[in-house]
């Protein structure tokens, strides 16, 4: 049954009264929310309502929404809150209400070219009421899709907590009891790509499943396009599989294993094993060591820094050694399996995490 809010719900406009000076002259136990999402904007001393409510952001973030359960308090400004008609309070979830009316109220304004949800903007918003088979409105319904939402909403609170806590490990520096220390120029050989690459040339020679050019981006692997076998060919400059390319602008110092043959652009470092460290190295684990302390060794040029060729050669790495004190392979690929099973776990729980958001979004 399609209603406007106005029909079903009172609608309460902001107060002037509660200003920064009158919260601080005023303070007190009773919380005052204005168009600070789900937190008051100070405490005072006195109460204006005691009921269920649903806040709509009007300025700001408009057309969001807090759900606040039955407690003394009051509305400040910015902020327009709506309560159920009596002849609608126990057909009507409000908890339902917010999780149903926010994405309907910030799409209006989006598709309207609003900046603001004024009160007598909300009134008139239109949405959907659940009804049951008798065309009643559904209290069952909405109460079941909050509990179901608040079961979900946990269950990714854990997983994103369980995430947060792999990114710690996983960017924690590796403790290595014995080892070398080999700066990068020991080690390798560095240079940065082509100034012929360019967005139009991608064009003008791409090829869907061909040859992968990355830049000094880090979205989707830094891959700018794919090109053609034949044009990768023509450029002197060409990266070889298995080798580590790092982003030496935006956000500099993030190292990537490149599986294939790849072309890289003027911003794009590249990282080549000099032939006496090749079958001592295992570039997985030099690009597990080098996300972890690289930003150590960024300059302040730009906002995420810089990490030009000049400062990577000096990046010193601590290279595991066996007890003859010579640089133990083993040891490196045993740190490679490790945190590539702990990267493939958090993986696996970012595709739970982005399935629990389109129930949440979706429902």
């Amino acid at each position: 049954m399609k209603v406007k809010i106005s029909n079903i719900f009172d609608l309460i406009g902001e107060n002037h009264l509660f200003t920064e000076e009158y919260i601080y002259n005023h303070q007190g136990n009773f919380p005052v929310y204005s168009a600070t999402l789900n937190k008051p904007v100070g405490f005072v001393s006195n109460y204006s309502f005691e009921t269920e409510m649903l806040l709509i952001v009007n300025y700001g973030d408009a057309g969001k929404t807090t759900y606040l359960n039955k407690h003394k308090f009051n509305i400040g400004r910015n902020v327009s809150g709506i309560i159920p008609k009596i002849e609608f309070m126990k057909y009507i979830n409000l908890e339902f209400m917010k999780y149903l009316l926010e994405p309907i109220l910030t799409s209006y304004l989006v598709s309207s070219n609003m900046g603001a949800m004024s009160q007598s903007t909300i009134k008139d918003i239109e949405f959907e009421l659940p009804l049951d088979n008798l065309g009643n409105i559904d209290l069952e319904f909405q109460n079941n899709f909050v509990k179901k939402y608040k079961k979900i909403t946990l269950y990714k609170n854990k997983i994103e907590k369980i995430i947060n806590q792999l990114n710690s490990i996983l960017n924690k520096e590796i403790n290595i009891e014995k080892y070398t220390i080999k700066k990068i120029e020991e080690i390798a050989i560095l240079n940065k790509g082509s100034n012929k690459i360019s967005e139009e040339n991608i064009y003008k020679n791409y090829d869907s499943k061909g040859i992968p050019v990355y830049s000094s981006a880090t979205l989707n692997d830094g891959i700018m396009g794919r090109i053609s076998k034949e044009y990768y060919e023509s450029f002197d400059k060409q990266g070889k599989a298995e080798e580590l390319t790092w982003t030496t602008n935006g956000y500099a110092g993030v190292v990537f294993y490149r599986e294939t043959d790849y072309l890289y652009s003027e911003k794009c470092g590249r990282i080549i094993l000099r032939k006496e460290f090749k079958e001592k190295i295992n570039p997985k684990f030099l690009k597990i060591y080098l996300n972890q302390i690289t930003y150590k060794y960024k300059t302040s040029e730009s906002n995420n820094g810089k990490l030009d060729i000049l400062h990577m050669l000096n990046v010193p790495i601590k290279l595991p050694i066996d007890k003859d004190g010579n640089i133990d392979l083993e040891i490196q690929d045993s740190i490679v399996k490790k945190y590539q099973d702990l990267d493939d776990l958090k993986n696996r729980l970012i595709t739970i995490l982005k399935k629990c958001n389109n129930i949440i979004n979706n429902d």
